[in-house]
């Protein structure tokens, strides 16, 4: 009786198969997962974005009529009325690349870490309205931080004090 098996000749053959379906396949798969992590990247970005200037349009909108300062680069204050209080209250964004913090009332937070750059500048043919320029950045490990995607988003935002009081010579406080 003979005893069936393969030869070497035989696996060495099926190996080499095998071996030329999966590399090119390997690739294939790589290539699908980095353009999917920066999908994400993007989608991390907008969001992220979304979220700030969802914040400042808040604060921004709030502000006292011509209260809007930039004392320095880095730092922006706006006095906005304290909930409860007739007393106006200093409220500070401070931007370090990457970081954009939020001081209000003696308290800070971290409103972002992905910031690249960031600007608020007042619009010299509309009193009242601001111009925020803001640009995030996301990536995920696997993600060349050259290769990470930057959002880039401008927003004017009305503050509304001094809108109205532009609009409506009879408004008052």
């Amino acid at each position: 009786m003979r005893k069936r098996g393969m030869t070497l000749v035989e696996m060495m053959v099926a190996f080499f198969i095998l071996s030329l379906i999966s590399v090119p396949l390997y690739y294939v798969i790589k290539d699908a997962s980095y353009k999917g992590a920066l999908v994400a990247c993007k989608e991390e970005a907008k969001q992220e974005s979304n979220k700030v200037l969802k914040i400042l349009e808040h604060d921004l909108s709030q502000a006292r009529r011509e209260s809007f300062k930039q004392p320095s680069d880095d730092v922006y204050e706006i006095k906005v009325r304290k909930q409860g209080d007739d007393k106006d209250v200093s409220l500070r964004y401070f931007y370090s690349k990457p970081d954009l913090k939020r001081i209000y009332d003696g308290k800070q937070w971290q409103v972002s870490d992905k910031v690249e750059e960031f600007n608020i500048s007042t619009s010299p043919d509309a009193p009242g309205r601001l111009v925020v320029s803001l640009k995030t950045k996301s990536f995920f490990d696997g993600i060349k931080e050259g290769d990470a995607p930057i959002l880039s988003q401008e927003k004017m935002i009305v503050m509304r004090e001094d809108a109205a009081f532009e609009k409506d010579k009879h408004w008052r406080d």
